[in-house]
């Protein structure tokens, strides 16, 4: 379910100009929960293919892991611009890893993606100037 939030809220609505109806959403919804579902199924159907599984998902976790860290640490480099950028150049690396090896940096996917989605980010650090909205909750001070 959370991978279908993902794709609708960060990835269609982002690259579609008018509003969607629910109808829409709810089909993109169900499109990408069975999607998920299936090539999970598939890969699931081989140990190599879980493994590698499980080694791709925590890669595609370096665009989330990077914006929370910033959030958490660094709030006042996090901008409004470069989140939907950093999980989109995320997925591309991912793509480009799977598709063309020849394009690889490092053993695994993950060097790749810290390197891809660190260097973007601080090109949106210095950039731009809009700040992000916070993640993470703040405690109002009395």
């Amino acid at each position: 379910m959370g991978c279908s939030t993902l794709v609708l809220e960060d990835i269609v609505k982002k690259l579609h100009a008018k509003p969607i109806k629910k109808e829409h959403e709810l089909l993109v919804s169900r499109l990408t929960v069975l999607g998920v579902s299936l090539l999970s199924f598939l890969l699931a159907l081989s140990v190599v293919g879980i493994l590698r599984t499980i080694t791709t998902a925590l890669a595609l976790t370096t665009s989330f892991t990077l914006l929370i860290l910033v959030d958490i640490y660094f709030p006042r480099l996090n901008r409004k611009a470069a989140g939907f950028w950093i999980v989109l150049l995320s997925l591309l690396l991912w793509i480009l890893w799977t598709c063309f090896p020849q394009f690889r940096i490092g053993p695994e996917l993950i060097y790749m993606e810290w390197i891809g989605c660190g260097a973007l980010f601080i090109l949106f650090a210095l950039l731009t100037k809009e700040p992000a909205n916070r993640l993470v909750p703040q405690e109002e001070k009395e």
